[in-house]
């Protein structure tokens, strides 16, 4: 997948860029964590766990990048069904970021401990009750 700055090197016209290939560039957080869902699913699908691995690792940094804890969550959960090697830290970064959630009424209670049972994530004592 070519970043902007390579698409836009690869540009050869001698015009300025188009509105089009500006607005490509500042797509939306959400539509490029869930294109990296997707990308990850496509691979998984081939047989490349290693590319499904590298996509969720870019939606999890993009999470991350825009503060966007609950599709972090998600694309962490994701990783337990494409990354095998190292389930035990994907679960731990599970925990950390649920227990960083910032409000809970933010995020549903029942949905965070539906994530947790499903990925064998740890809930704390008196939290999500």
């Amino acid at each position: 997948m070519l970043s902007c700055a390579s698409r836009a090197r690869a540009h050869t016209h001698t015009h300025t860029h188009t509105h089009a290939h500006t607005q490509a560039c500042r797509m939306d957080p959400l539509a490029r964590i869930e294109a990296y869902r997707l990308l990850a699913r496509c691979r998984g699908a081939q047989d490349d766990a290693t590319g499904a691995c590298e996509a969720l690792e870019s939606a999890v940094n993009e999470s991350k990048a825009v503060g966007y804890v609950w599709m972090e969550m998600v694309s962490l959960r994701d990783m337990l069904q494409w990354c095998r090697d190292g389930e035990e830290a994907v679960r731990a970064r599970i925990d950390a970021v649920t227990a960083a959630f910032p409000a809970r009424d933010k995020y549903p209670a029942t949905e965070v401990k539906a994530v947790k049972a499903e990925t064998g994530a740890a809930t704390p004592e008196g939290k999500l009750d």
